[in-house]
């Protein structure tokens, strides 16, 4: 197995007008996943929300990667945030599109659980930081409709042969909408290059990020934590 490293790439493009551009089962306490799984109180207005999307099936979920012991985590109550997991994915996109959540966690084995188009604009109009456990990181920029932020210098994900590393993903557009619309119409996506020959006629901003590392070996978890509320706060 490569030796996992760390990736992170933050990058902001400003477009200006007029120019071109091993599996162990989960504790009997971990049953109930439609609830938040720290010690933070949930009503504190004060408390960013992550929330942790898991299968249905909670013995395809590694016991190191179990919401027990993602929430233990020391970084969320220290950072005023606590973790939501849940296997329902209606109740994960009607908390984020309450504006109730920062970020979304994928676990590999619930992403088909996942509504893909509900997520793309998710992803797209609010900011959602996505993060995918286990999750390839072509693939996962992939389902959310932005193959170009996969930058990985590996050709595909060969360098994680275990399901303990995440791929990240945040995407901020701004500036005119009517523009945007048009330049997503020629086939640009942020990203990439704009097509041969077209030319911004209105003011547009994206800035957008991706992050990996490995989950693997004590403390691991925090600097995920971490990575994720930077994410959200660009």
């Amino acid at each position: 197995m490569m030796r996992p490293r760390f990736l992170l790439f933050l990058t902001v493009v400003a477009v200006l007008a007029g120019c071109a551009l091993e599996r162990k089962p989960v504790d009997d306490a971990e049953k109930n996943l439609n609830t938040a799984v720290n010690s933070v109180n949930a009503s504190n207005e004060d408390v960013t929300r992550f929330i942790y999307f898991v299968p249905e099936e909670q013995d395809l979920i590694e016991a190191e990667l179990s919401p027990g012991i993602l929430s233990r985590n020391e970084f969320l109550p220290e950072n005023d945030l606590m973790l939501f997991a849940t296997a329902d994915w209606e109740t994960a996109a009607d908390q984020i599109a309450n504006n109730q959540a920062q970020a979304l966690l994928i676990h590999h084995a619930a992403l088909a659980a996942v509504n893909q188009a509900e997520l793309q604009t998710f992803f797209e109009g609010k900011g959602l930081v996505v993060a995918g456990i286990g999750i390839p990181g072509l693939e996962l920029a992939q389902f959310l409709g932005y193959p170009a932020l996969f930058t990985s210098t590996w050709s595909a994900d060969d360098g994680y042969t275990t399901p303990y590393y995440f791929y990240l993903y945040s995407l901020e557009i701004s500036g005119s909408q009517a523009e945007i619309d048009r330049l997503q119409a020629l086939g640009w996506r942020p990203g990439e290059a704009l097509p041969s020959g077209v030319v911004v006629s209105d003011s547009v901003g994206v800035g957008y990020g991706a992050s990996t590392d490995s989950l693997l070996g004590n403390g691991r978890i925090t600097p995920m934590f971490r990575l994720i509320a930077a994410h959200g706060q660009n």
